[in-house]
């Protein structure tokens, strides 16, 4: 109370005030009204990315191709020259991260060389966090079997589901915490860039995850839920790699289009902290 009773307080006279109030809420509720009009468009653009991306990837690109039945409800008709294919046939070297206490924080340190990847990576998409922890150059043997190498796919397996990481030649060396799991993709019948817009780039697995973890408090993928996930699978990698192409070019259109409605909010929300700044210490008078 000390500090905060010798607070300095701009005090124009009453009906001054009075306006100044009145000419706030009109123009913060003028501004906010594009901002939830942005923001309405943000989502409109999220659900048209989201679902050209399910379209491709079951239905490929081709509108007059002929259709089969997939034999799996959810995802109804396909080309008939794909396939729908278990993804047990085209990983190998699953491994979840390491069990209970052996990973435990207190055992690892904030800086080094073996970076503990986490479902944070992934999510920022980036290595580079404050929140960093390394594991012991000592312990290296000992967790062995959870250190990741170029061409792993990692993802996380408990909370929040559907994003996964490739990890590339220029990412630092590391291993999986708790609540990741890793493995390599048989990338001779399934193009790397195809699979990751199947499995982490699209709402495609959502349904089946919640039909196969229904009931549970915490939603946990075991390494069985993973290798029964059906892959639609186009026989042909030529027709994967042209799918990932539209992909890339279609959802990078549609990503700038929300980078401009971003941009839009932070540059209203910037205005409406300027614009009450100026109001209330006088630059800006009313009328």
């Amino acid at each position: 109370w000390n500090k905060l009773s010798v607070f300095p307080f701009i005090l124009p006279d009453r009906k001054e005030q009075d306006r100044i109030v009145a000419q706030i809420d009109n123009s913060l509720a003028k501004i906010d009204a594009i901002i939830d009009e942005a923001k309405a468009s943000i989502e409109e653009y999220k659900a048209w990315k989201a679902s050209i991306i399910y379209e491709a990837v079951t239905k490929g690109l081709d509108p007059d191709v002929e259709m089969k039945d997939s034999g799996v409800e959810w995802i109804g008709a396909i080309p008939s020259t794909w396939n729908i294919m278990r993804l047990k046939y085209f990983i190998s070297g699953y491994k979840a991260g390491p069990f209970g206490s052996a990973l435990i924080t207190d055992r690892l340190n904030h800086s080094g060389n073996i970076l503990v990847y986490t479902p944070e990576h992934i999510a920022k998409k980036t290595v580079d966090l404050d929140k960093n922890l390394f594991l012991p150059d000592e312990r290296r043997e000992e967790m062995e079997q959870f250190i990741v190498e170029p061409g792993d796919i990692i993802f996380p397996i408990v909370g929040s589901l559907g994003r996964s990481m490739l990890i590339t030649d220029d990412m630092p060396i590391g291993i999986i915490n708790q609540r990741l799991a890793k493995f390599k993709l048989n990338t001779e019948m399934l193009s790397t860039d195809y699979f990751l817009w199947l499995f982490s780039k699209s709402s495609f697995y959502s349904t089946f995850i919640e039909l196969n973890c229904r009931g549970s408090i915490i939603v946990n993928l075991t390494k069985q839920i993973v290798c029964d996930m059906p892959v639609p699978l186009p026989t042909n990698i030529q027709e994967q790699q042209q799918i990932v192409e539209y992909l890339e070019r279609k959802c990078g259109s549609i990503d700038a289009l929300i980078g401009e409605k971003e941009t839009l909010i932070a540059d209203l929300d910037a205005y409406k902290k300027s614009l009450i700044f100026e109001v209330v210490t006088g630059k800006r008078r009313v009328c």
